[in-house]
């Protein structure tokens, strides 16, 4: 087996991506064992690695797997993991698969709205991607905002009042919190699995440059939480943030 490539946008400092979806990729590969490289990219040089244009994209030899659900099913079922990336049992599978997705949908679009859609986060996100570099940070907001609002409404969430938003994304972190059940991980499982990998990677960028003021403050209130990404971290040989 040759060696995967992941291509990922950039991070800053002990954060992987600031991408969501390649940050629990990338968490999943460091729990897996196997031998791997990551290529951070920009934006506009995407599509040369990527058939859609979108990260994070999977790279083995000829063949490229896009969508970070896809890429761990294809993990997922790899022979000479050092860890699984999931239960055995079936019912616990499913289960790990649907918190997966609790935190894809009730996590996630909030994040990317609070931090494109709403003005003054998003020139917190500018300040971290383009500096005082007036040319860089036009590009970086126009085209960002563009095509984060494009995807918000398309998936109903930038149909929302923001205070909804919000709301969305508190319901998402209660549920995700009690699901801890008092255990490292969720379901109080032993080892993380796919849930744990999409819930740390996108608490690990909830406080970046606290550039989404409002969601830090529903994190805050649940602080096992924090203490959950900074468990899947360690366990996938990476560092946390430090604003974990």
């Amino acid at each position: 087996m040759g060696e995967l490539v992941l291509v990922s946008y950039p991070g800053e400092g002990s954060l992987p991506s600031l991408s969501p979806p390649a940050t629990k990729v990338i968490l999943a590969l460091g729990r897996s064992g196997l031998a791997h490289r990551i290529k951070r990219v920009g934006a506009h040089n995407v599509k040369k690695f990527s058939p859609t244009g979108r990260v994070p994209a999977l790279i083995d030899g000829e063949r490229t797997v896009v969508d970070s659900v896809r890429i761990l099913d294809d993990l997922e079922a790899r022979e000479g993991l050092a860890h699984p990336l999931t239960a055995s049992e079936p019912l616990a599978r499913a289960r790990d698969r649907a918190y997966e997705h609790v935190a894809n949908e009730a996590l996630y679009w909030p994040l990317v709205f609070s931090r494109w859609c709403v003005p003054a986060n998003r020139e917190r996100v500018l300040d971290g991607l383009a500096g005082s570099g007036f040319f860089k940070r036009a590009a970086f907001g126009y085209f960002g905002s563009k095509e984060a609002r494009a995807r918000c409404d398309g998936q109903g969430t930038g149909k929302k009042p923001f205070a909804e938003i919000v709301g969305d994304f508190a319901r998402g972190v209660v549920s995700l919190n009690d699901a801890l059940a008092g255990g490292p991980y969720l379901e109080g499982r032993e080892a993380p699995g796919r849930g744990d990998f999409a819930l740390a990677g996108i608490l690990a960028q909830v406080g970046w440059r606290d550039a989404t003021p409002e969601l830090n403050a529903e994190l805050a209130k649940h602080p096992a939480l924090a203490e959950h990404a900074k468990r899947t971290f360690a366990a996938c040989g990476l560092e946390a943030p430090d604003w974990l």
